[in-house]
C-alpha cells in the first residue's frame, strides 16, 4: 500500500493546444458503469481499491468548442479509445464537473524525518453541463508522508537542504528543499529555496499554533543555500543564532559551511 502523493495523476485535459495533467477526474453514471463492464469484460486488473489509492485508470479530456469530450481512456499503459468501451470516437461529458489542472508543483519539507509538502499551482477548469464556463488559478498545498533517514548521504549525490527558517524559544520551523534537486540545472552558482517567505510562514501558521499571531518579521529569521561554485553552504540570520539548531535541522553535519549576520 501507498500513501496519496500529489505527484500523482490521473490523466490529461488539453484546452487551447496546451495539455495539462490532472489531480482529479469524474464520469457520469452511465459512463461508469460502461467502464466497469468493458473491465470485467477485458478482464483487465486494476490496484486494489482502497480510499487512498487510485485505480490505475488514466483519462484524456479534451475542450472542443467549450465542450468537454473523453478521447482517449489507459488502463495499466495499454491505450484504449472512447468506441472501444462506449462506442462513441469520443465522449461527450454533458454533466456539470471541476477539473483540476496542475501547471506547477514545487516540493519543500517542514520535517526532514516524517513529511513532505508541496506547494502546487492549480487552474480549475468548471464545466455546467459539459460547457466550459470559467477557468480559475488556485494555490493549494498538499502533503505526502513519506520515510526519510536524518543525516543520509547517497554516493555521489550531495543531501543537505536549503531553505528558509525562523527561531522561537530555541526551536526552529522551516521549509526546506534538498540541494541536489537544484544541482540538475546549468550554469547554476547558488541554489536558493523557491517558495516566498510570506506564503510558508503563513502556511506555518496553519500548522503551529504557537506561531499563530505572530509577527515573522519580528522573530530570528534566515536561510541556508547553497554556494555552488565553492560547495559550501552559506547560513544567514537577522541576529545571532545557535547554529548547531541550523545544522541538524538543514542536515548540514558534513557539510562546509560559512555564516553571515544579515541585519
Amino acid at each position: 500500500m501507498g500513501y496519496p502523493s500529489p505527484n500523482n495523476i490521473y490523466g490529461t485535459i488539453k484546452y487551447e493546444s496546451v495539455v495539462y495533467n490532472l489531480k482529479n477526474r469524474q464520469f457520469s453514471e452511465e459512463q461508469n458503469e460502461k467502464i466497469n463492464q468493458f473491465v470485467k469484460q477485458e478482464n483487465i486488473k486494476l490496484m486494489p481499491f482502497f480510499p487512498h489509492i487510485p485505480k490505475n485508470l488514466f483519462t484524456c479530456y479534451e475542450v472542443i468548442d467549450s465542450k468537454l469530450y473523453i478521447t482517449k481512456i489507459n488502463f495499466s499503459d495499454k491505450s484504449y479509445k472512447p468506441i472501444d468501451i462506449f462506442g462513441e470516437e469520443v465522449v461527450e461529458c454533458d454533466f456539470d464537473i471541476i477539473l483540476k489542472a496542475v501547471v506547477n508543483t514545487t516540493e519543500f519539507i517542514v520535517d526532514v524525518v516524517s513529511k513532505k509538502y508541496y506547494k502546487q499551482e492549480i487552474k480549475n477548469f468548471y464545466f455546467k453541463n459539459g460547457v466550459l464556463k470559467d477557468i480559475k488559478d488556485n494555490i493549494e498545498f498538499n502533503t505526502n508522508l513519506t520515510r526519510r533517514l536524518k543525516g543520509y548521504w547517497e554516493v555521489g549525490e550531495k543531501q543537505g537542504y536549503i531553505g528558509i527558517f525562523w527561531v522561537l524559544n530555541n526551536k526552529i520551523y522551516s521549509a526546506k528543499q534538498q540541494v541536489k534537486d537544484f544541482l540538475r540545472e546549468q550554469d547554476l552558482e547558488k541554489a536558493k529555496f523557491t517558495l516566498s517567505p510570506y506564503e510558508i510562514w503563513n502556511f506555518l501558521k496553519e500548522r503551529f499554533e504557537e506561531l499563530s499571531g505572530l509577527n515573522s518579521k519580528k522573530l530570528t529569521s534566515g536561510d541556508v543555500t547553497y554556494d555552488v561554485k565553492n560547495d559550501k553552504f552559506i547560513i544567514s540570520s537577522n541576529t545571532k543564532i545557535d547554529k548547531n539548531l541550523v545544522i541538524d535541522d538543514f542536515v548540514l553535519q558534513d557539510s562546509r559551511l560559512e555564516f553571515d549576520i544579515v541585519e
